[in-house]
């Protein structure tokens, strides 16, 4: 019996269909013997603390551009309010960081608009002023970072009541708007384990575990400040947590006006 020859062309055409097959198809590293080392980003979600004081006056006078808004003198050409970037129900924590108070200035009209700003604190049925500073802010909209001193001392069990007061400049000294806060230290010791973690860790990192912890001014102070790379997850988590608390209209982040004036 006479065998065939077998056509080469054909083998050929099969052969090149496979490699092209090969090349053309996902590569499973478990297949490929490889190590998948991509790692999916964890989820960072805040967590609010639980049992804490009321929140505050968040928002000031309504602009003039907005229907029934202010009309004592202070002007504002946007749509938002003096407004405190403070949670909505609740006293905002503090965990390690120095506090930061901020506020969302709106006044840009004029020159300059004078600002005060003071913390109380109450001990023993007694009242205890810790900061009561008097300065001037440019008229431009924008963040107003309010650092507190850096030797204060919180101390757990302890609520402490911030004030900050813009004099629109007004007859009859009535032109006032205000906002006010308050603010308490996390009452739960830190463990060494958590210190001795805290000094290895990245600014991101150090984020992430603000957000699981709750405390809202170490957060919010750090996400304004972080310089990273990856903007778009520090966009997001800001994004995140303003509509958490509904301020949401002050995303994305805004500019930041110096409080050194």
């Amino acid at each position: 019996m006479t065998q065939k020859p077998i056509n080469i062309s054909v083998i050929r055409f099969f052969l090149f269909l496979g490699l092209l097959g090969a090349l053309l198809l996902p590569q499973n590293p478990l297949l490929a013997g490889e190590k998948n080392t991509r790692v999916k980003p964890r989820p960072v979600r805040w967590q609010p603390p639980t049992d804490v004081g009321q929140s505050g006056r968040r928002t000031g006078n309504p602009p003039r551009t907005v229907l029934g808004g202010s009309r004592n003198g202070c002007g504002a050409s946007g749509d938002l309010p003096l407004t405190a970037l403070i949670p909505k129900s609740y006293e905002g924590r503090v965990g390690v960081e120095s506090p930061v108070i901020y506020v969302y200035f709106p006044y840009d009209q004029g020159t300059t608009y004078p600002v005060s700003f003071t913390l109380k604190t109450w001990q023993n049925g007694a009242e205890a002023v810790l900061m009561d500073r008097q300065w001037q802010v440019p008229a431009q909209a924008g963040l107003l970072p309010i650092p507190l001193p850096e030797d204060l001392e919180l101390e757990q069990g302890l609520v402490y009541r911030w004030h900050f007061t813009v004099d629109c400049g007004g007859p009859h000294n009535t032109a006032i708007d205000y906002v006010e806060g308050s603010l308490s230290l996390d009452p739960e010791a830190l463990s060494p384990v958590l210190l001795a973690q805290l000094t290895t860790m990245t600014p991101m990192e150090k984020v992430e575990l603000y957000f699981q912890q709750g405390w809202w001014y170490d957060a919010i102070h750090s996400l304004l400040t972080l310089e990273e790379d990856n903007t778009f997850t520090l966009t997001e988590l800001w994004a995140q947590l303003l509509a958490h608390e509904g301020l949401s209209s002050l995303s994305p982040i805004p500019d930041i006006s110096s409080s050194d004036q």
